[in-house]
Formats: C-alpha cells, sequence, structure tokens
C-alpha cells in the first residue's frame, strides 16, 4: 500500500510539474474561413490567444511557406493577444492550408485552416518550365497538368504564338483527362522560343507558357539590364547593353516602345567595345518615360533585351512625413515640422485640423521657416488639442499632404481612433470596420449609428465587440441602402467620443444625393447652413447650387464651399427676407447627374398689422412691413 501511494504521489507530482512548466506557453483559439467563399469576394480570421504568458511574436503560413504581404493579402496585429488576416479578393491562388503560429519565451502553439474558392469550372493550369538551358541535340519536355476546373478539356500548344503541329521531333501526348505533355526529342537552334499550353472546357480557359532556350554558341546572348529605380527629373542615367555569348561581329540597334531610337540633344549611344552598347540620357524627364528594347545580331540570328524607364516628377510637392512626439500630458508644448523634400518652388501650406482649415490662435500657431519648411506649435496642449492634424502643400505643379495623430493623456474621458470604410466597393462585396479607444478609462460602452440614427443588427449587419476597447461593425454584402454615414460612440462615466466615416458602395455610377432640409425656426439675421451630400456614384463630382431656378452665386451673405470631394456646403451667414426660396444642389459627373431642393422660408417680425387701403374699386392693398427690410 505504501509503494502505491509512493508511486501515486510521483505521478502527481511529475503532471503538475508538467502543467507548471507549460502554464506560459500560447494557445490559440481554433479559426475557420467561410464555406461559402466565392472569387472576388473579401475573407479574414483572426488568430486569437486565449492563454499564455506576453509578449507574442505571431507568424502565418501558407501550404507550410512564410505568409507575405502582397496587394489583396495583409497581415494585421490587432491587439497584443490577435493577429488579423485580410484578403480583400479571394482568387484561385487563394486555395491553400493557412495557419497561424504564436510563440513566446515558454514554447509556440499553431491552428491552420483551409480556404477553398468555389470555382465557376474554368480551368486552371499549374505553372511548368523547360529545364533550365539545353544544349543541342538534348531531349526535352514538359507536362500541362489542370489542377482543377470542370472536364472535359481542350488541350493545344503554340509555339510564340503561332499554333504548334506534331512534327520530326515534336509530338504531344494526352495522358489522361488532366494532362498534355510536349515532348522535343531532339533540340537545335529553331527550337529556341515561348512555349504556350491553352486547356479550355465550356466555362472558359486558361493557359501558361515557359521559355525554351538552346545554347548555341553562335547567336548573341544579351544579358539582363535596368534602369534605375529612384529616377526624378533632371537626374542622369544609362544601361549597358552586354552580350554574354555569341560569335562576334555584332549590330546593336535601340529602340523605345517599338520604334527606332534615334539620337538626340540629350540621348547618345556608343558601343564601348566589341560586346557592349551603352545607352545614355543626360537629363531625363517626363518625356523620357518608355520600354528601352537593345537588339544584337550577327550572321546566326538576333537576341534582345527590354526595360522600363520611370521618372518621379519632381514637379508637384513631396512632404516628408512628421509626426508628434508619443502621448503628451496635459500643459506641455508640441510641435511639428511640414518639409517638403522635393518640387517646384514656390510653395503654398496649409494645415488643417480633423479634416478643418486650422487658423491662428491663442496657443496655436504656425510659421513658415523658409521656402520648404513650415512648424505647426501648440505652446500648451489640452483635451481640445487632441486630433489629427494634416499639412497640405500646393504648387502649380500639383499638391501633397501629410497628417499625424496628436494624443493628450486626458482626464480619463475616451478618445476614439478615425476608421474608413473602402473606397473600392462594389455591390456584394463584405466590408467591416473597427472602431477603437485610444485611450480612457474603461469600461466602455459602445454604439453604432447610421445617419444620425441607431444602428440595429439586422440580416447581413453585426455588431461585435471584440474587446474592451475595440467595437467591429462587419456588412456581409453591401448595397445600395448601404450607402450612409456611420458613427461609432464610446462613451465611460467620464464622457464620450464618437467617430464617422462615409461608406459609398459603387453601382451604377451616377451621383445619388441625401435629401438636406433649412431649419424650421429661422427669423432675421440667423445664420443658416445646409450640407450637400453625395452618398454614392463615382467621383469627381461636379457641385451647382440654384434659387428659384437661377444660378446662385457668392455674395456678402452667401458662400458655397466644397468641403471634401462628396460634400458641398451653402452658409446664408445673415438670413434676411431675400433669403426666401428654394435652393437646389446639383450634383454631375461624367455618367449622370442627380439634384435635391429645399425651401428656405425666414419668420418675419411685425411692426404694423396688415393694413387694407381701397386704392380703386375692386382693389385691395396689404401693405406688409418688417422690422430691419429697408
Amino acid at each position: 500500500m505504501a509503494g502505491r501511494l509512493k508511486l501515486t504521489a510521483a505521478v502527481i507530482c511529475i503532471l503538475l510539474s508538467v502543467i507548471l512548466a507549460d502554464s506560459g506557453t500560447p494557445n490559440i483559439k481554433t479559426f475557420h474561413f467561410s464555406n461559402v467563399l466565392e472569387l472576388g469576394m473579401r475573407e479574414s480570421v483572426q488568430c486569437t490567444v486565449i492563454s499564455g504568458d506576453p509578449p507574442y511574436e505571431f507568424t502565418w503560413f501558407k501550404d507550410g511557406r512564410p505568409l507575405v504581404d502582397l496587394r489583396d493579402v495583409s497581415v494585421r496585429k490587432s491587439d497584443d493577444f490577435m493577429s488579423t488576416l485580410v484578403i480583400t479578393k479571394v482568387n484561385a491562388d487563394s486555395n491553400g492550408n493557412y495557419t497561424c503560429r504564436v510563440s513566446n519565451s515558454a514554447g509556440y502553439d499553431e491552428k491552420s485552416a483551409v480556404l477553398s474558392v468555389k470555382e465557376s469550372g474554368v480551368p486552371k493550369i499549374n505553372p511548368f518550365h523547360f529545364s533550365g538551358e539545353l544544349d543541342v541535340g538534348m531531349r526535352a519536355s514538359v507536362q500541362c497538368a489542370v489542377i482543377y476546373g470542370d472536364p472535359p478539356f481542350e488541350f493545344s500548344w503554340s509555339k510564340d504564338g503561332h499554333k504548334l503541329m506534331d512534327a520530326r521531333g515534336v509530338s504531344v501526348r494526352t495522358f489522361d483527362d488532366f494532362t498534355s505533355t510536349l515532348v522535343i526529342s531532339k533540340v537545335d537552334a529553331d527550337s529556341n522560343g515561348n512555349y504556350s499550353c491553352k486547356a479550355a472546357n465550356s466555362k472558359g480557359f486558361d493557359e501558361k507558357a515557359a521559355l525554351l532556350l538552346v545554347k548555341d554558341e553562335g547567336i548573341p546572348k544579351i544579358g539582363p539590364f535596368h534602369f534605375h529605380g529612384d529616377l526624378v527629373v533632371g537626374m542622369r542615367t544609362s544601361v549597358l547593353c552586354a552580350v554574354i555569348f555569341g560569335d562576334p561581329p555584332f549590330e546593336f540597334s535601340w529602340s523605345k516602345d517599338g520604334h527606332k531610337l534615334s539620337e538626340v540633344r540629350s540621348i547618345s549611344v556608343k558601343n564601348i567595345d566589341d560586346f557592349t552598347s551603352n545607352l545614355a540620357i543626360s537629363k531625363v524627364d517626363a518625356d523620357s518615360n518608355g520600354n528601352y528594347t537593345c537588339r544584337a545580331s550577327n550572321s546566326k540570328g538576333f537576341d534582345e533585351k527590354s526595360a522600363l524607364l520611370s521618372v518621379k516628377e519632381l514637379g508637384a510637392p513631396k512632404v516628408n512625413p512628421f509626426n508628434f512626439f508619443g502621448e503628451l500630458d496635459v500643459g506641455m508644448r508640441a510641435s511639428v515640422h511640414c518639409a517638403v523634400i522635393y518640387g517646384d518652388i514656390p510653395f503654398e501650406f496649409m494645415w488643417l485640423k480633423d479634416g478643418q482649415p486650422l487658423a491662428d490662435s491663442r496657443g496655436i500657431s504656425f510659421r513658415k521657416t523658409d521656402e520648404y519648411t513650415s512648424n505647426l506649435v501648440i505652446s500648451k496642449v489640452d483635451a481640445d488639442s487632441n486630433g489629427n492634424y494634416t499639412c497640405r502643400v500646393t504648387n502649380s505643379k500639383g499638391s501633397d499632404e501629410r497628417s499625424a495623430v496628436l494624443s493628450v493623456k486626458g482626464p480619463g474621458e475616451p478618445k476614439i481612433k478615425s476608421f474608413h470604410f473602402s473606397n473600392e466597393l462594389e455591390l456584394g462585396m463584405r466590408e467591416s470596420v473597427h472602431c477603437n479607444v485610444l485611450y480612457g478609462d474603461t469600461p466602455f460602452e459602445f454604439a453604432w449609428f447610421k445617419d444620425g440614427q441607431s444602428l440595429m443588427e439586422a440580416r447581413g449587419i453585426s455588431v461585435r465587440k471584440t474587446d474592451d476597447y475595440n467595437s467591429n461593425l462587419v456588412i456581409l454584402k453591401v448595397d445600395a441602402d448601404s450607402n450612409g454615414n456611420y458613427t461609432c460612440r464610446a462613451s465611460n462615466s467620464k464622457g464620450f467620443d464618437e467617430k464617422s466615416a462615409m461608406l459609398s458602395v459603387k453601382d451604377s455610377g451616377e451621383p445619388k444625393i441625401k435629401a438636406f432640409h433649412f431649419s424650421n425656426d429661422l427669423e432675421l439675421g440667423m445664420r443658416e447652413s445646409v450640407q450637400c451630400t453625395v452618398k454614392s456614384g463615382d467621383p469627381p463630382f461636379e457641385f451647382s447650387w440654384y434659387k428659384d431656378g437661377l444660378t446662385l452665386v457668392d455674395m456678402r451673405d452667401i458662400s458655397v464651399h466644397k468641403t471634401d470631394n462628396f460634400m458641398s456646403t451653402l452658409v446664408i451667414s445673415k438670413v434676411n427676407s431675400d433669403s426666401n426660396g428654394n435652393y437646389t444642389c446639383r450634383v454631375s459627373n461624367k455618367v449622370g447627374f442627380d439634384e435635391k431642393s429645399a425651401i428656405l422660408s425666414v419668420k418675419g417680425e411685425w411692426l404694423h398689422a396688415c393694413v387694407f387701403e381701397i386704392v380703386q374699386q375692386n382693389l385691395v392693398l396689404c401693405l406688409v412691413k418688417y422690422r430691419n427690410s429697408f
């Protein structure tokens, strides 16, 4: 009995030591991709650590290989415990096994999920390649394999754009419904070329190509060349076209965009030696952009290589990014420098805060220190200083702008980070935004609104609080009804903050205006303004205002401001009796137009009662007088 107790105690001790030793290892929550993904849809998954000791390092893999950010694939670390993988538009290449690995000092954990895109049935060919450079007389073969799609398939081969026929030494064989093989029994100089395989079915087709290159000491072979990638107007550039093998003598010729290149004042071509030709451009400009080709030929044949030259325009200004220094306490001094790193002088500097022009005021100043720099200084920051500050620089050639967020440590009120919807939303796409509290005292209560009305969860719309600081709005499939201004409000016991973003779905492209209204309680001398807001359509838009059918022009008390690309504001600084009327906003683009109208009615103030005077038979005059009407 004593022996059993000792053994049991030892086992418990070992298990306890294992549990304690492993308590810090991260543990990931299982994630899954949607089962109904179709081509062009958006997809995202979250890799969430549910236990373990931070800090963590997140790594994503696809089919066992590290996943890198691409045009449609991005990885974002939402917070210390979560990493989000986002694919903006899934396609056939998105299929695969995705793995999230989380590691810390104690160990690691990983979870995987398979992403499968519903195919339309169109065939997809696996890329193929010939085996390196082949010597004359060697055998060459490639396999054209359909990796998915609906059979039956029809295979066809071509060389350099011409249909390839079975000939002596060249054969095409179909092994099964999904595979066709091209075999060249003995390659020679005539075998050189670009070979394409096309697989077609009733749904469509796909094709892949591979270059076959046969070593032949007689035909010239040019080494690749490239222009410098950061050329700006006025810089010098040159490239060398070098023959790496072949029988001299060689004849070199240069072309640009398919046309023979002639020597002009800034362009020169020189043969350095029997094997090398040099192209030099002394000063590049906008006209220098293009595809440059070097051809080297001899009695045996020719070869050519091309390179693209792209010049960065110097005329428009380029602003260097800037940032405020960390989080600032109330009362501290803050300053940033807006510096133009290139562009044509003179420049005009403008500062904005949260999209609105910033004016010199008590405690806020901006100074142009030289032709290329403007400084913004806030002598003592406070809660009102929080916001997104933008420096906009313009010249005769264009404009550029950079922004930075200033965050002041407040007394506990929440502060929300700005969010934005995608500018490329189309009908049926999925969209989501995150409402993130940057600082403030927890707990927070989140509320969402659309066009000022409380947003309720409905079919296709969901709101989720992902953690104490974040709320996520998801629209599964956007449509015309999704257009609008969405607001997130975060509140706590100390106060609240809210941020808004406009969602605009691309449909027919014609602009659609949101209805606007004037106040019903306007009196003489009051100020009034209305916004004409485009809720959908393809920019750019042209805004026009009318009153009683006539074009409205800026006057002493009337002005029109284009707030941004989607909004125009009509402002009447002091309404009077002449302000009464029907105001119309018309928005047009290259596709069409839309317009909305509203009646402005000013309440008058009587000086006298209405007096009726009999002037002549059957004629009655009602004389109405208003204060301030003369």
